[in-house]
């Protein structure tokens, strides 16, 4: 069974800020700030499901 990762998105103006995964126990791991473009956000999806999880992003 695979996990889901769980990513949050916080656009701020130019940016995409506190994009973040929940990790065990409750914990956040931040990932960064991306610019607020299509092509960063599919970077970043892309990296994220290198590993074959699902994906949900809110």
């Amino acid at each position: 069974m695979k996990d889901t990762l769980y990513l949050g998105l916080d656009r701020d103006g130019k940016h995409i800020e506190a994009v973040a995964e929940p990790l065990p126990h409750g914990e956040v791991r931040y990932w960064g700030r991306i610019a607020n473009e299509p092509a960063s956000v599919e970077r970043l999806v892309k990296r994220l499901r290198q590993d074959g999880r699902d994906l949900a992003v809110s």
